[in-house]
């Protein structure tokens, strides 16, 4: 066998060397920089899922912190306001206070109610929480629904009233110390040859009562 000139030692050892560093990048580097790229995929969808999850639960914090503030101003409400009731009592209610003042109710027409102070609820849907291929829980974000209720009636009445003027100033004071009843107008009806201590009055009253709809919501 002829002897390896020194050319060709190092034109062998120059391939062995490509070769080398071939079989190191194909089967070696590459596969690391796949792994890495394929790592870093994962983090980012870990790191996404991760937010996804933080963000849901300050979402659900801040509606349940926003829905117990409701409650609590519900739950005024309901304390200050008369419930909704029947005209009757409506009558009951209004005559009652005319008749601690010392004033005679001779009649009285209720008339329609009208529905006011629309409020909106904001709920939650329910968080559903699954797993995909790889075993990772994922989770569905908050979904708002709107409830939007009146909570108030007001009801208009207007009594014709028989008493002195002093009763009626009287009620007109206890009436602007309460919530749910206010006296828009009142009108003397004093007749030539009547009473003028004691004339008729003809008095518009609006009362404000709470219609408890958001009790199953809130």
């Amino acid at each position: 066998m002829p002897k390896l000139t020194k050319r060709e030692k190092i034109l062998i050892f120059v391939v062995g060397i490509v070769l080398m560093s071939y079989v190191t990048v194909q089967f070696g580097v590459t596969p690391l920089f796949d792994r890495l790229d394929t790592g870093r995929e994962e983090l980012a969808l870990l790191t996404a899922e991760r937010n996804a999850y933080e963000a849901s639960l300050a979402r659900e914090a801040s509606l349940r912190e926003g829905n117990e503030s409701a409650r609590r101003d519900y739950a005024d409400l309901k304390a200050t306001y008369p419930a909704f009731t029947a005209n009757e009592n409506i009558d009951f209610m209004l005559t009652n206070l005319c008749v601690r003042h010392g004033l005679r109710p001779i009649s009285l027409r209720i008339q329609e109610p009208a529905n006011v102070a629309a409020v909106t609820i904001t709920r939650p849907v329910q968080e559903t929480e699954e797993t995909d291929e790889w075993g990772v829980a994922e989770y569905e974000e908050y979904e708002e629904s709107n409830v939007e209720e009146f909570v108030f009636t007001k009801v208009g009445a207007t009594m014709t009233l028989n008493g002195s003027y002093s009763s009626l100033g009287d009620m007109i004071t206890t009436v602007e110390s309460m919530d749910h009843i206010r006296i828009t107008t009142f009108r003397y009806m004093t007749h030539a040859g009547g009473d003028r201590d004691t004339p008729n009055i003809a008095v518009t009253f609006e009362v404000t009562l709470f219609n408890d709809v958001l009790k199953d919501l809130l």
